[in-house]
């Protein structure tokens, strides 16, 4: 019989043209050019011969995996199909199985070929119709080939590779379309007996057909689990021809198949359930490190798909015993991927009740915390958490604690969690509890969340026994070594709070607390900065002697360019000044209401207590490699890196406002408590002194007025938007916009009686605004401000209320994150006013995405490799005419957006940059100049397709005319 050619010189002078492609330009133009071929051929009329149909049809096969439309010649394959040549039938039924999908219109031409080749009799026209069906598989041939598929399975006269086609081809329908099969007597019968047939290769198809059926209904399929021992056994004995054995292991397929059937249709209790285990024991005494690495691999697979099963089937304790010492000699095996599928087995058997087995190799388990392969190490981990109870949860947080500075940083969170865990389910006291938890502060940095910190502060608060031991706990800790920005958090919260506890009589205590957490100030975040002063009004009202030192503090950080800050400071300094009032507003945080807890199960009467919780939910995960995002929003352990900016509120450490997922009613959880359960006398915040009084004092109506917001147009960027403004003076407002896109500083607006300049520094993923108003009349303006943001940015200190000076300035940071990729400028709404008049207008700040970019160059090579990575599929181009300035200012402009140009000619400029706040992701820019027409083709590719339309729209913006 004649096979389909291996060699055509047409296609192989056509793969060899595209290999030679400089560009993708040229390499289009060779597609173009030969697609166009190919539609004059087969347009002409004359009969193509066999070869030449062969020859067009693989070209236009490989046009289609090159990633390019190939919408015609279907009636030229279908010819293919019908030819009595097996080599065209090859190649009619490869490009069927590719070009076509289930809901081609096409489909239907072919249906009535597949079926006339199904009845046939030749085997090989036969199986390629098994292919292509398996391929599309729409409903329409499961409605038409269905029966035929069938009928061949269940025929002792067709050819068994012919029935093994068949036996694929309907698992891979039935999980389509499940109604291809009517699960009646007669198939249960025929499927059960083709277990019976002597050919393995055809038993496993059958296996494998009923392994599907049996993972949505198992019932009716009960009385299949006697065969599947049979075979199993016989497999184990040896029973069957050598010829089906893969390096002296007897079909290693059909026996992990069997086993994973058996997870649904489980033996019965008494015979089958020994009769199981006798299979399991000998092929345990069969596993060995000292085989073949070929043999040791297909032993493995059956091990461990024994392991998977045994949650299933009750094994006896011997059994899992062996089972756990086996894979504890693996765990010193020379090969990382041996260790590795070790400790992943390990992690199943506690899952079954062999936890103290397991423990027999717990400092093996540890060690391979140190390995190099960091799959190894999360493995590891999870074993430790996993076989962790009251006798060594002392020792595995030890090592874990020690092991969490030098872990690795993509696994450092699930340390954290685990750690967290395993104190909360195993603690004995609340002491030991928090000394754990002050350690894990301690050295876990800016990856330990608030929601934890949180946790920690509620047990203090409501345990009087604990609150001497934390406070000393904590004042020793913070002498020690300079620790990190979470603990110097946590650490001014209970030493402001339970100070006195520490300090009683000794003075020198108290300076030395005030004299530690003042020098850490400078050096924290701007949140923990928040925290530190709530904590120095605390220590104001309780230690005389540190008194004038707070006050001069609070004094110098009252003038600070961040408004909260600033305001703070203030409000502090005007309540300690108040005698009266000062002992009100510091008085000693009260116990949260609800501390009693029954469902979160942490705290009851003094003690704490563990019920089924989120320590389990990690237990019943013991096959996920990857973080469980919500177990990690549960606990709130962050990336720094993708941390959202806190707002900048009175709730400090955000205890009362964490979120709770849409299918989850809050609890009386310390992270969700509802508001409504405080008493109205207290506020949100566990710093917040001001209390009741304060906020009637302080309150003060606002007028409503409507803002004007950025616009959703994703279109295209539309520049400068104006609000009220006069037209002469809008034209040269957009003027400046366009050049302080480029630049850093400049005028925004200027009128008779303000005048509104700007100053910019970036600090990735931040971008700071300095803000410049000037009074330009002799009496006093009363000023205010808010800055509306599109979605992908937020604002911080994003408003301002307060009086200009007769002919003076003032100054106001705004400070801009970046969390996605937006349109369109930020809007700020000003509204000014003096005795004599108000004025109120809008307008756009010149803050676009790529202020944001860091120039950072690639070798060409570098670059080249990234622009075909990405590719057009994310590519946005144009053609647009230029404005009337020389192209040689083109580089000009593109430094100004912080690209940086890698080659600079005139008909082409090359440059690129890099977005450091989203995984460093690159923007790659070519531009094509026509110097006589001052016409430019503009091409930007990012790895995030939003990324280069962004940029696309701002480069047309700048440079179009």
């Amino acid at each position: 019989m004649e096979l389909a050619r291996t060699t055509l010189r047409g296609l192989h002078n056509f793969i060899q043209e595209i290999h030679r492609s400089q560009n993708p330009e040229e390499e289009r133009k060779s597609v173009d050019k030969e697609l166009a071929h190919i539609r004059m051929e087969f347009k002409t009329g004359k009969k193509l011969k066999g070869h030449g149909r062969r020859k067009y049809i693989l070209k236009m096969l490989y046009i289609y995996i090159l990633g390019y439309d190939v919408d015609f010649g279907i009636p030229i394959i279908t010819e293919l199909l019908t030819s009595p040549k097996f080599s065209d039938k090859q190649v009619g039924y490869l490009a069927i199985s590719i070009l076509l999908y289930e809901e081609h219109e096409a489909t239907r031409l072919v249906i009535n070929t597949l079926r006339a080749e199904l009845i046939d009799s030749n085997p090989l026209n036969q199986c390629c119709a098994f292919n292509v069906i398996s391929c599309i598989g729409n409903k329409e041939m499961v409605e038409t080939l269905g029966p035929d598929i069938l009928n061949i399975l269940f025929s002792n006269t067709i050819p068994t590779v012919v029935r093994k086609k068949a036996a694929l081809t309907l698992k891979h329908l039935y999980l389509k379309n499940p109604t291809i099969i009517q699960l009646d007597t007669e198939f249960h019968d025929k499927l059960l007996k083709l277990l019976n047939n002597p050919d393995l290769c055809l038993v496993s198809c059958a296996v494998m057909v009923l392994l599907v059926i049996v993972e949505k209904d198992p019932t009716p399929w009960e009385d299949a689990t006697s065969k599947l021992l049979n075979i199993l056994s016989k497999l184990m004995n040896k029973d069957y021809s050598s010829e089906y054995n893969y390096h002296s292991v007897p079909s290693p397929w059909l026996q992990v198949r069997i086993l994973r059937t058996l997870r649904y249709i489980t033996p019965k209790k008494g015979a089958e359930e020994n009769y199981l285990s006798d299979c399991v024991k000998s092929l345990i005494d069969t596993c060995d490190a000292k085989l073949s690495e070929n043999t040791r691999n297909a032993m493995f697979s059956i091990l461990f798909e024994i392991i998977e099963l045994a949650p299933f089937v009750e094994f006896p304790e011997n059994t899992k015993s062996k089972i756990v010492n086996m894979l504890g000699t693996y765990l010193n095996a020379t090969e990382t991927n041996l260790r590795y599928l070790a400790l992943d087995a390990m992690c199943s058997m506690c899952a079954v009740g062999c936890d103290k087995e397991v423990q027999k190799y717990l400092s093996r388990m540890i060690d391979s915390l140190r390995e190099i392969d960091i799959s190894v190490k999360r493995r590891a981990l999870q074993v430790l958490f996993d076989v962790c109870d009251n006798d060594c949860c002392n020792k595995i947080l030890t090592e874990l604690l020690r092991f969490l500075p030098v872990s690795d940083l993509a696994i450092r969170e699930e340390v954290i969690v685990k750690i967290c865990l395993i104190a909360e389910k195993f603690a004995k006291t609340p002491q030991w509890y928090v000394d754990i938890m002050l350690q894990l502060t301690a050295v876990s940095g800016d990856y330990i969340g608030d929601q934890i910190l949180n946790r920690i502060l509620r047990i203090i608060i409501n345990n009087d026994s604990v609150q001497v031991f934390a406070a000393k706990a904590t004042y020793k800790y913070l002498q020690e070594v300079a620790w990190k920005d979470a603990f110097i958090k946590i650490s001014s919260y209970i030493l402001g709070e339970y100070g006195s506890l520490v300090v009683k009589d000794n003075m020198k205590i108290a300076q030395n607390i005030f004299d530690m957490l003042k020098d850490k100030y400078p050096l924290v975040s701007y949140q923990t900065q928040l925290t530190m002063l709530s904590a120095f009004a605390k220590l104001h009202a309780t230690f005389p002697c540190l008194r004038d030192q707070i006050k001069s503090l609070f004094i110098k950080y009252s003038s600070s360019s961040d408004a909260e800050i600033s305001d703070r400071c203030q409000d502090y300094l005007f309540m300690t000044s108040i005698e009266e009032l000062e002992p009100i507003v510091f008085e000693a945080i009260p116990p949260w209401e609800g501390a009693q807890e029954g469902e979160d199960g942490k705290i009851v009467d003094g003690e704490v207590t563990v019920t089924e919780n989120s320590a389990d939910v990690v237990s019943r995960n013991t096959k996920e490699t990857n973080r469980d995002d919500d177990l990690f929003m549960l606990l709130g352990v962050v990336d720094p890196n993708k941390k959202e900016e806190v707002q900048k509120n009175n709730d400090l450490f955000n205890i009362l406002t964490t979120p709770v997922s849409s299918n989850q009613q809050p609890t009386s959880s310390p992270l969700n408590q509802p508001t409504q359960q405080q008493p109205s006398n207290q506020s949100n915040d566990v710093f917040d002194f001001g209390g009741s009084d304060m906020n009637q004092i302080q309150q003060q109506p606002k007028e409503e007025e409507v803002n004007i917001k950025p616009s959703e147009n994703t279109e295209k960027y539309d520049g400068c938007i104006c609000h009220n403004i006069k037209e002469q003076m809008e034209n040269v407002m957009i003027n400046n916009h366009n050049k302080l896109i480029l630049a850093f500083e400049g005028v925004l607006y200027q009128d008779d009686t303000i005048q509104i300049g700007l100053k910019s520094a970036l600090e990735s993923p931040m971008c700071k605004f300095a803000l410049f108003f000037g009074n330009r009349i002799t009496e006093e303006v009363e000023l205010n401000y808010i800055i509306e943001c599109p979605n992908g940015l937020t604002c911080n200190s994003g408003e301002y209320n307060g009086k200009i000076g007769a002919k003076s300035q003032i100054q106001s940071i705004a400070q801009f994150t970046i969390s996605g990729f937006y349109y369109q400028s930020p809007i700020i709404n000003i509204t000014y006013k003096s005795s004599s008049f108000k004025n109120k207008i809008a307008f756009s700040l010149p803050l676009t995405v790529n202020a944001f970019l860091v120039q950072e160059p690639l070798e060409p090579n570098i670059f080249m490799q990234y622009w075909n990575t990405i590719g057009n599929a994310t590519e946005k181009k144009s053609i647009i005419q230029m404005k009337q300035n020389n192209p040689i200012d083109l580089p000009t402009v593109l430094g100004g957006m912080r690209f940086i140009c890698l080659d600079v000619k005139p008909e082409q400029i090359v440059a690129c940059s890099s977005f450091p706040s989203f995984q460093n992701i690159y923007v790659l820019l070519r531009i094509e100049i026509n110097v006589t027409s001052n016409k430019a083709c503009i091409y930007v590719r990012a790895q995030d397709p939003s990324l280069a339309k962004v940029i696309h729209n701002l480069l047309c913006y700048e440079i179009a005319a």
